[in-house]
C-alpha cells in the first residue's frame, strides 16, 4: 500500500460523546446510582466492584462502549441534568431522576440496541475503527489507482495491521464484503456509515456535519454509528477466514473474560478449590476471588459453577438475615456468613435471578 507522506486527514469516524441526554437514559427514578460507578463502566473499566454495581443497576450492557468519555465532559453533564432539575444528587453523591425517564430509556435502546452494544466489551474499538477506515480508504484509492492521497491519521499500529493485511489473499473483496453487509441495515443508517468512509475523492463527514446535514442530535448519531460498528463486527465474524473483512476484524476482538480469569473459572471447574487454586497459579487467594467473582457477573448463570461455590444454606442464610433490598446489603453489619467472596456471590445470583 504505497502513499506520499503528507500531512494525515482527520480520524472522522473517532470519538466518543456523552451528552446529558444519554447519561439521563443511564439514571434510575427508584435506585439511586454512582456516577463514578456510570463512568467506569462506560469507559470499561473491570474491577469486582464497578462490574457489580453496574450489573445492579441494569447498565453492565454498556461496559466499554464510551471508552474515551472524559471524567470532565461526563460531570458536565451530570450539571447540566441537575441545573435543569430532572435529578438530584444525594449526601452520598449519588443520583435520582425526579421525572419519568423511560422514554429516554426506551430511545437509547432504539439507537444502540442491547444485543449490539453488549458486543463492545469483546472489541478494541477504536483499533476496529481504525483498521477499517484505512483499509477501506486505501481499497478505494487502489481501485482508482490513485497511489498518492492523504492517509487517515491513525496509530502506527493500525497502520501495521492494515499493511499486513492488504498483503494477505481475500478470498472476497473488502467492498464487497462491506455492501453486503450494508444491505442487512436500514436505508438511514447505511446512508449514516457510508457517510464518514473516506476514500477516493469522499473526504467523509465528521459527527457535527451530519448532525447540521440530518438535523439530529449529535450524540443520537454517535449511538447509531456505534451500533452500526458492532454489527460490522457480528458480520464479519460469520464470513470464512479467507474472506477480507473477517481477516481484517478478526485481530480487533478478544475474550470477554480475560485469559486469568478463565484459567481460574477451569481449575474451578475441574474440581479445585480457592485454596489449591490459588497454591497451584501462585495466585494471591483474594485475586482467585475477585476472578471468579468477574466470572460470574460477566457470564450468564448457566456458564458458572454456582453450585461449586455456594451452598443453600449460604443463600437461605444471608436471605434471611439481610434487607429485601440488595442494594441495602452491608457485609460489615451482617453475620449470616464470614467470607466476602459468599457474601458478593449471593448478590450476583439473586440478581441474576431477577431479585
Amino acid at each position: 500500500m504505497r502513499s506520499v507522506k503528507l500531512t494525515p486527514t482527520r480520524f472522522s469516524a473517532g470519538g466518543y460523546a456523552v451528552d446529558s441526554e444519554f447519561l439521563y437514559a443511564l439514571l434510575s427514578t427508584t435506585q439511586t446510582r454512582r456516577p463514578k460507578v456510570i463512568f467506569n463502566c462506560l469507559r470499561g473499566v473491570k474491577t469486582v466492584s464497578i462490574l457489580y454495581w453496574s450489573l445492579r443497576y441494569g447498565l453492565l450492557s454498556w461496559l466499554n462502549t464510551v471508552p474515551t468519555v472524559s471524567w470532565e465532559e461526563f460531570t458536565n453533564a451530570i450539571e447540566t441534568l441537575k441545573n435543569a432539575g430532572r435529578i438530584v444528587e444525594n449526601d452520598d453523591d449519588q443520583l435520582l431522576i425526579v421525572d419519568d425517564g423511560q422514554s429516554q430509556v426506551e430511545l437509547v435502546t432504539q439507537l444502540y440496541p442491547e444485543n449490539l452494544r453488549e458486543r463492545a466489551s469483546e472489541v478494541h474499538q477504536r483499533q476496529l475503527i481504525e483498521t477499517t477506515l484505512l483499509a477501506i480508504q486505501a481499497t478505494s484509492q487502489q481501485s482508482y489507482q490513485a497511489m498518492q492521497y492523504f492517509p487517515l491519521s491513525v496509530t502506527e499500529q493500525a497502520r501495521k495491521q492494515v499493511r499486513r493485511w492488504f498483503r494477505q489473499p481475500q478470498q472476497q473483496p473488502l467492498s464487497q464484503a462491506i455492501t453486503n453487509w450494508l444491505q442487512t441495515l436500514s436505508a438511514a443508517d447505511a446512508q449514516l456509515f457510508v457517510s464518514q468512509l473516506v476514500g477516493h475523492e469522499h473526504p467523509g463527514l465528521t459527527f457535527t456535519q451530519l448532525a447540521s446535514q440530518l438535523d439530529q442530535p449529535e450524540w443520537q448519531l454517535r449511538l447509531r454509528q456505534a451500533a452500526n460498528w458492532m454489527s460490522l463486527v457480528n458480520f464479519a465474524e460469520q464470513l470464512p477466514p479467507q474472506d477480507g473483512l473477517h481477516a481484517l476484524i478478526k485481530p480487533q476482538l478478544h475474550d470477554r473474560l480475560s485469559k486469568s480469569v478463565r484459567d481460574t473459572l477451569a481449575g474451578v471447574l475441574q474440581g479445585y478449590s480457592r485454596e489449591a487454586i490459588s497454591s497451584r497459579r501462585r495466585l494471591k487467594f483474594s485475586t482467585v476471588s475477585e476472578h471468579l467473582l468477574t466470572a460470574a457477573i460477566l457470564l450468564p448463570m448457566e456458564d458458572f459453577p454456582y453450585q461449586k461455590c455456594l451452598t443453600q444454606t449460604d443463600i437461605k442464610s444471608l436471605l434471611a438475615s439481610e434487607p429485601a433490598n440488595i442494594d441495602d446489603w452491608d457485609f460489615n453489619q451482617q453475620e449470616a456468613v464470614t467470607d466476602y467472596f459468599t457474601f458478593r456471590l449471593v448478590q450476583i445470583w439473586e440478581t441474576k435471578n431477577g431479585r
